[in-house]
């Protein structure tokens, strides 16, 4: 029996007596467990930049209230009183969304993007395809919005294999590839597509969470243009290499 699960039986036991209905007794351990779990994948979520910190603290925040209210439903106000120690609306537990924030500050290391390329310009508009390359879905989506806003039209690829699978049918005027991705890099990629005679001019952004020396050196080596920093807003970075470009 796993420690959450024990104390919480302990607790019931304590508090509401070992003779307390055995479904319900169950049913509120269940959520709790989903509580955890819910937390587990929203901090790994934003510990991967595909959630700000304000999304983090509202997601766990809501997930808490749900687990608050069903708790209520399935127990009877008294009897959530007695398990929980205080009123539903009383309880404890909620993140403060302006302490969490000054104290996960995160910022890019370095520009929001830096330009590392004598390749052709890049500028983001009107009848452009777009292929991105993340093999996190809600980051993709995230940028599928933000190139949608300037006119692109956009392919998108969960991972370096499927991008190849995709360009075998499609020519998109640029690529944007993550850079860590499991089985194949976003440096391997690109290395493979400037390889080939059909890509090899083709334009190529890279994402980091961070811009570091490492990172710029690297994407040079493999012909990349530009160096993006993920934890920026999309539409920063678009906006800054449009203006790049004409300036």
């Amino acid at each position: 029996m796993d420690t959450g699960r024990a104390e919480m039986l302990a607790m019931f036991d304590s508090f509401l007596g070992e003779d307390f209905d055995g479904y319900k007794k169950e049913s509120v351990i269940e959520l709790q467990q989903n509580l955890h779990r819910g937390q587990v994948l929203l901090a790994k979520q934003f510990e991967e930049n595909v959630l700000t910190g304000e999304e983090y603290v509202d997601g766990f925040n809501r997930l808490l209230a749900a687990v608050f209210e069903a708790s209520e439903e399935i127990l009877g106000i008294s009897n959530f009183e007695a398990l929980f120690g205080a009123p539903r609306a009383e309880m404890q537990g909620y993140i403060d969304k302006d302490m969490f924030l000054a104290a996960h500050q995160k910022k890019p290391a370095g520009d929001i993007v830096v330009n590392i390329s004598s390749m052709p310009a890049v500028h983001f508009g009107l009848n452009q395809t777009v292929l991105i390359v993340d093999n996190s879905e809600r980051y993709r989506e995230r940028l599928h919005s933000a190139f949608e806003n300037v006119g692109c039209r956009v392919l998108m690829a969960e991972n370096a294999w499927v991008a190849l699978e995709v360009l075998k049918s499609n020519h998109p005027d640029l690529m944007l590839v993550d850079i860590k991705m499991p089985t194949m890099t976003g440096y391997e990629l690109v290395e493979i597509v400037h390889k080939r005679p059909a890509t090899a001019r083709m334009p190529v952004l890279m994402m980091a969470s961070a811009i570091t020396n490492a990172t710029v050196v690297e994407a040079k080596s493999v012909g990349a243009s530009y160096v993006f920093s993920k934890l920026s807003r999309p539409e920063e970075w678009i906006s800054e290499i449009n203006r790049s470009t004409f300036n």
